[in-house]
């Protein structure tokens, strides 16, 4: 059991602060699973031995995996730098609910008897009345960091939002300046609440992207394929990489995005990148459901490379507009309460470092680049 707690950990890591309402919510499911092997001990006593390992096994990373959640679910109840209150408050409710469970098992204790099946449907019905309760307290924590599902709510939103307003100047004309379009856009451009992102954000199904064009992998292993589209600058390295890879499949036109941190990125620019990444994201979707351009069949549109041939294009496009737009997002950002002095978008042992060469063979230097994976 306690093997199986560190070994859980270990593979989970930071992610305890990342999504701590998931596995909060599992912790409390795989505590029940411990019951229900507890009581299967009673009816197969052969294996007593295997079932009470597993049984304390799954028990003992229950326990663990909600004592490593509990920090970062505490730290929202604090509204005043008050967390010692809100550990006092909550080490009493535990207590209180101990010993009120202790008093009600041995009530009805004997009115169950010690019959396997009766014992598993009491199992059943306070499991489910136990994994009910952890539902209802885990969807009302409301987390105000930034992880891949709260930053794709927002930023599919707040990127839509953007382009409309741009469309919007574009069809309207250039009648009002610079600085009366910019004014408008921060009086109007607002980001996702923290309530509204607690509304719709999953923690008990997996989460699937609500953005429906090209995938996003952050930190995936380097490979082959892959194209680079952040330029490298001898005097200047990135805080991030993007890059493309097409896909070859019929199934599958959008090529995939591929969004690298550099070991020095800090919470703000990881935040940054990730917008970045969601522009380009929201770029290539509406190039995929734009109607066919003129001389050219849905076919020729809807071919794999087609889509890859524009990502270049795109991308650019994307990045005038991230370095356009990111001081309004950020603003937006604040002015709903999110976090921006720390981030949970990627692995940070999965960061990459960037190394330049010098070409001394030319005339007019340019840089070769060297992009390697490691840990941080």
């Amino acid at each position: 059991g306690h093997l199986g707690a560190i070994a859980f950990g270990t593979f989970v890591n930071t992610r305890f602060d990342s999504d701590p309402k998931r596995f909060r919510f599992q912790a409390a499911a795989l505590g029940k699973l411990a019951d229900v092997l507890s009581i299967f001990t009673l009816a197969r006593p052969e294996y007593f031995l295997l079932l009470s390992t597993l049984g304390s096994a799954c028990g003992r990373i229950s326990f663990s995996t909600a004592q490593s959640c509990r920090a970062k679910v505490y730290e929202t109840f604090a509204l005043r730098a008050n967390l010692g209150d809100v550990l006092r408050c909550a080490q009493a409710q535990t207590v209180a609910a101990q010993l009120l469970g202790t008093g009600i098992g041995a009530c009805i204790g004997p009115l169950v008897g010690y019959e396997v099946s009766r014992l598993l449907a009491g199992n059943v019905i306070f499991s489910g009345a136990s994994l009910y309760c952890a539902y209802r307290s885990s969807n009302v924590v409301e987390m105000a960091t930034l992880n891949l599902q709260r930053s794709e709510l927002i930023f599919h939103r707040l990127v839509k939002d953007l382009l409309n307003l741009e469309e919007g100047r574009a069809s309207g004309g250039a009648a009002a300046g610079r600085a009366g379009e910019e004014g408008s856009a921060e009086a109007v451009l607002s980001a996702l609440s923290i309530e509204d992102v607690r509304a719709r954000e999953v923690f008990v199904s997996p989460y699937r992207s609500v953005f429906g064009g090209a995938e996003l992998l952050v930190n995936p292993p380097m490979r082959a394929g892959c194209l680079m589209l952040t330029a490298l600058a001898q005097s200047d390295i990135p805080p991030y990489l993007l890059a493309f890879q097409a896909s070859s499949s019929e199934a599958s036109r959008m090529p995939t995005l591929v969004l690298w941190y550099h070991i020095n990125a800090d919470a703000a620019q990881t935040i940054q990148g990730f917008f970045h990444a969601s522009v380009l994201r929201t770029l290539l979707e509406r190039r995929s459901t734009r109607p066919p351009r003129a001389g050219a069949s849905s076919a020729a549109e809807a071919a794999p490379g087609a889509l890859a041939d524009d990502v270049p294009v795109l991308y650019r496009r994307s990045d005038e507009l991230q370095v356009a737009w990111w001081p309004l997002a950020s603003a937006a950002l604040e002015a709903a309460g999110w976090r921006q002095d720390v981030a949970f978008l990627d692995a940070r042992h999965r960061r990459v470092r960037v190394e330049l060469e010098a070409d001394l063979g030319h005339e007019a230097p340019h840089s070769g680049a060297q992009v390697a994976s490691g840990p941080a």
